[in-house]
């Protein structure tokens, strides 16, 4: 067998239309909503829904990027290897709550952490499903932000960069005469912030109003009781 042959070489797909579900590409001249996908560079990242992300092919993908992880389980007490069990019902009960606006983050399971110091750090552990939606919706919005956010030369926190991809864009700022070195703390810099002003952080770049919607709901749920909003958050 050649190296080029076997069963992840030359398959095609046997879907038919759109690889996004419930979207479909634009005819030329039409207006409407582009799938987020399927979208050229010449289409602003802000003229897409990324609804489509939340649909269940793409659920049964970030479960798949969580799986991959070892992670206790939420206050429910329900872990992957469960969820991945009952995938076949979950998923699909789980895209339609998102669809329709039914969907509510699941209780917190409060695990305050020992530092250094003696200090206890507040930890919240989400259950295995709300993990699952921030994982769809970091594959929704992460392209955005690369694409049009982030400078080339940020390194924290994103795919394909680390510790290595800052010394060499350092060393490559060394080389070209620059000597001084700017340490600047931002461990507090959205410290105070709530679902409403980080959401609306995320409007600038994302014009979906019902996946904004969504990602506040998300966000809400992050909080402990005692620091959620006395009221509801007004939809987009």
């Amino acid at each position: 067998m050649s190296a080029n042959s076997g069963p992840e070489r030359g398959r095609r797909s046997e879907l038919l239309g759109p690889r996004v579900l419930e979207c479909r590409p634009l005819a030329d001249g039409e207006a409407g909503i582009v799938p987020a996908a399927q979208v050229g560079t010449s289409v602003l990242p802000q003229s897409h829904s990324l609804m489509p992300f939340m649909g269940e092919r793409h659920m049964a993908a970030a479960l798949r990027q969580c799986g991959r992880r070892r992670s206790c389980p939420g206050a429910d007490g329900i872990t992957w290897a469960d969820y991945r069990r009952a995938a076949a019902v979950r998923i699909p009960r789980l895209a339609r709550a998102l669809r329709e606006g039914t969907w509510r983050p699941g209780p917190l399971r409060i695990n305050p952490l020992p530092t250094y110091s003696g200090k206890e750090l507040p930890c919240v552990i989400p259950t295995v499903e709300d993990r699952l939606v921030h994982r769809a919706m970091r594959n929704a919005v992460e392209p955005v932000l690369e694409a049009g956010v982030f400078a080339d030369w940020v390194s924290g926190y994103r795919p394909g960069r680390n510790r290595i991809t800052a010394l060499r864009q350092a060393m490559a700022l060394a080389d070209q005469g620059f000597t001084w070195v700017a340490d600047v703390d931002v461990a507090h810099v959205s410290h105070g912030s709530d679902p409403e002003q980080v959401t609306s952080w995320l409007a600038v770049h994302v014009h979906d109003g019902t996946f904004l919607d969504r990602f506040r709901t998300a966000l809400a749920g992050l909080l402990p009781p005692r620091w959620r909003p006395a009221r509801a958050c007004p939809p987009c």
